[in-house]
């Protein structure tokens, strides 16, 4: 089970952070996972679920590419009733950022997770 879902936004780091712990009610902590490098994040765990917060800059704009991102923790194992290995729970997440944060979150495409995220204002795949 996972999801990914993205926003461009002017928005500091602490306030997307403020935003997202809100809606899923839920503590984020700084992260130091090796998965970013250096790079500010914030973590949280949630329904077994390790979600992390980052973001990438836009040199050529003062926004923000966000990622909120949401994996398995590697120390559970679900055993499944229904016949999958993979459950991607993307559009029940957009929904609820969508409607309870802001109308500008999306689904990256698969073009978008192999170049890097979109400019403000494009066309989104969510």
């Amino acid at each position: 089970m996972e999801f990914q879902v993205r926003i461009n936004s002017r928005a500091s780091l602490e306030e997307m952070v403020a935003r997202v712990s809100r809606l899923f009610q839920c503590e984020f902590r700084p992260s130091h996972a090796k998965l970013f490098e250096g790079a500010p994040a914030f973590e949280a765990e949630l329904l077994g679920l390790w979600i992390t917060l980052s973001y990438r800059s836009r040199p050529e704009s003062d926004f923000r590419n966000y990622q909120l991102v949401g994996t398995l923790q590697d120390r559970l194992e679900v055993k499944w009733e229904i016949p999958s290995a993979y459950l991607d729970i993307d559009p029940y997440i957009l929904t609820l950022l969508r409607r309870w944060d802001a109308e500008e979150w999306y689904i990256p495409d698969v073009e978008e997770l192999r170049r890097g995220p979109r400019a403000p204002g494009s066309e989104g795949a969510g």
